[in-house]
């Protein structure tokens, strides 16, 4: 943003505001040539009404010192927005009301949320190492659910979705809750599945009594 003949033969912090980005560039440049060992940094500079980034290079030559500048504000602004919308994402997975959780394409556990922890009575260690793994499963009419029929094994074998299994998890003190499970495919590097599970324990219980009572 400065005409280069009003910038020629003058030093760095007489064409730029000595503010802390123009003071930590020159101390750059310094380093520089007292090492003879290139520098890079990020910088940022108010040309006009906008601010820009970026990318700066400093190399030692023979005759002093060659500088190379790469505009990278809009990979800023992506970065930057890429943050908000990560953040805003977790946030949601944190709140939501129901169990999710993520696998990766050896269906090992890579995410899941608090209410997941909560449903299955489970710490965030011992879902990552799988404690789950050594309880029992049981279909609603008591008979057990063998490995490869839970919805995220059907996935990782293929099928594109399984929606609203219901799946009793027996615990370690012996109780049972029940869980309504969805399972999904999403077209991730990292994520191969996405789980969905609901408790239906306080349903299960109220139409397991209210069949008893009419019986």
């Amino acid at each position: 943003g400065i005409p280069g003949e009003q910038a020629l033969g003058r030093g760095l912090l007489d064409i730029f505001p000595a503010d802390a980005d123009t003071c930590r560039a020159e101390q750059a440049y310094r380093q520089a040539l007292d090492t003879q060992q290139p520098q890079k940094f990020l910088s940022e500079l108010k040309i006009g009404a906008a601010l820009r980034s970026f990318e700066i290079s400093a190399y030692p030559t023979v005759f002093g010192l060659a500088v190379f500048a790469r505009d990278v504000t809009a990979q800023k602004h992506a970065e930057q927005s890429l943050t908000i919308a990560n953040a805003k994402l977790e946030k949601l997975f944190e709140i939501l009301p129901v169990g999710l959780s993520v696998l990766d394409h050896q269906g090992k556990l890579v995410k899941k949320n608090p209410t997941l922890e909560n449903i299955v009575g489970l710490s965030a260690g011992q879902l990552a190492r799988g404690e789950y793994q050594h309880r029992q499963y049981i279909y609603p009419d008591g008979t057990p659910m063998l490995p490869g029929e839970f919805p995220s094994a059907r996935v990782l074998q293929g099928e594109a979705s399984v929606l609203d299994v219901d799946i009793g998890v027996i615990k370690e003190d012996g109780q049972t809750t029940w869980t309504r499970v969805s399972a999904a495919a999403v077209p991730f590097s990292d994520w191969n599945v996405v789980i969905v599970t609901r408790d239906i324990t306080a349903r299960f219980q109220a139409e397991q009594a209210l069949r008893e009572s009419e019986e």
